[in-house]
């Protein structure tokens, strides 16, 4: 029995003067070890311990622990880093290969149908501009400037609606020519299908 010293309570026995109180050692004893008992893990217990062990140990092989300063960039998804700040402007690069150099055109020329006569202002390397076979046969003949030869190079034309009178017009070259020099462009101009000296062109030669 365990005994102390003090005022006892009311009723607690007396050894040798001194109040006695609480419980003995053996019965304290008996209570540790039923509370032992009471809390060790049963089978069960142990069983799902044991499983939730080897699920960890399994995870940890499977996934190792991520050290730091060995995630790259591309282990995270779009928007998960923040962005950073701007860095400062690189140095300037070098200077680019020099471009080959564009062909100019050969010759070109606006034709007014009144005349006709040639826009200084929008004609290059043709001399001179007539017509040619009876009136308002709607064919022009151009004469290019020397080293053009228009049996050997070829010439786009089209009608220019802001100079030309009526609509539906339409203008084409005509190579050989029929109705020109050989050393010439020809060139036929229409109306709706139908041969007009009121037809504004130009011609170019690439």
């Amino acid at each position: 029995m365990e005994c102390a010293s003090g005022q006892p309570p009311p009723g607690a026995p007396r050894i040798n003067g001194s109040a006695c109180f609480g419980v003995s050692r053996v019965a304290a004893r008996k209570s540790l070890q039923l509370a032992s008992a009471v809390w060790r893990p049963g089978p069960r217990l142990t069983s799902v311990l044991r499983h939730t062990r080897s699920e960890v140990r399994q995870q940890l092989a499977a996934n190792p622990p991520v050290k730091n300063g060995t995630l790259l960039a591309a282990d995270f998804k779009a928007g998960q880093l923040p962005r950073g700040s701007q860095g400062p402007q690189g140095p300037e690069g070098l200077q680019g290969v020099q471009g080959v150099p564009g062909q100019s055109v050969r010759a070109y020329a606006h034709v007014e149908d009144d005349g006709p006569a040639l826009v200084a202002a929008r004609t290059k390397n043709f001399t001179s501009v007539t017509h040619a076979g009876a009136a308002n046969s709607g064919r022009y003949c151009l004469t290019p400037a020397a080293g053009i030869d228009p049996n050997t190079v070829p010439a786009v034309v089209s009608p220019d609606h802001s100079l030309s009178s009526g609509s539906d017009l339409a203008s084409y070259v005509e190579q050989p020519s029929a109705f020109c020099a050989a050393s010439q462009f020809e060139v036929l101009t229409q109306q709706a299908g139908v041969n007009s000296d009121e037809v504004a062109f130009t011609i170019i030669v690439p």
